[in-house]
């Protein structure tokens, strides 16, 4: 099986990938901190202006324009993530026990019997087997490509619509970040034509409320997003592991059971 080059560039990506969401996240933390000193600096300035409960309704007018994107964003992840548990409920089965009971079978010259058992179970093991018991009497390389096709088949289905969750865990803390930026703008135009009135001191809450509100929600659906992302690349790499143990297995069985019955001359 000759995956591991796969595998690794896969590695690679997800490593260069995460360095930029730490370059992200370091972004995101200065400038929520830039932005709650500047409430510590407007509270000061306007000691009379009360804090307003916010339920979700205001608390999401309040986030301003990006919210709208970000609700968008969020939704489709959830329908993702959704799709996917079902998906790797058979895509990712790996039919615990199965490999074990067929060796057994084809060790035994039970080829129809190890059909049998591989035609119980769902997913790329059950899969991988089922070809293999099918086509015994290949080379063992043929068996080997044939196993490989099968794994990267299921690999691709496995990867399906992933793409949108490792989009979103990139693009939700840029809009939070953008909705900070346009809030801390609207903040210094504020300080800049604020009058001496401490109604017009408060008004200044507004917008760094705004750039808060949205960089907590960027920063929350990037979270989520990106907890279930690594979620489901671990349970594609356990599924491809062992997909491919299973084939190897079962190939040796298969090659030590033909070495058997192969007439001595």
């Amino acid at each position: 099986m000759n995956l591991q080059a796969t595998v690794n560039s896969a590695a690679n990506r997800a490593a260069t990938k995460g360095i930029f969401r730490s370059c992200l996240t370091g972004i995101a933390t200065v400038t929520v901190l830039a932005a709650l000193h500047g409430v510590a600096f407007a509270q000061e300035a306007a000691p009379a202006a009360t804090e307003a409960n916010l339920g979700p309704i205001e608390f999401f007018n309040a986030g301003g324009f990006v919210m709208w994107p970000l609700l968008i964003i969020s939704l489709t992840a959830i329908a993702v993530i959704v799709e996917r548990f079902l998906a790797y409920g058979t895509l990712a089965n790996t039919a615990s026990g199965l490999v074990p009971s067929v060796i057994q079978k084809i060790r035994g010259g039970d080829f129809q019997g190890a059909l049998g058992l591989a035609g119980q179970q769902q997913g790329p093991v059950a899969d991988v087997v089922t070809t293999l018991v099918q086509n015994r009497t290949d080379p063992k390389d043929l068996l080997e490509a044939r196993a490989e096709e099968i794994v990267m088949a299921y690999e691709l289905k496995l990867e399906k619509f992933m793409w949108l969750l490792d989009s979103a865990t990139t693009l939700s803390p840029l809009l939070g970040l953008l909705g900070t930026i346009i809030g801390m703008v609207r903040v210094f135009q504020k300080f800049g034509s604020a009058g001496q009135s401490e109604a017009d001191k408060a008004q200044v809450l507004g917008g760094v409320g705004e750039s808060l509100y949205a960089t907590a929600t960027g920063i929350f659906v990037a979270l989520i997003c990106f907890g279930f992302y690594n979620y489901f690349v671990a349970r594609r790499r356990s599924a491809v592991g062992e997909t491919e143990q299973a084939a190897t297995r079962v190939i040796t069985a298969i090659e030590e059971t033909n070495r058997k019955t192969v007439p001595v001359r």
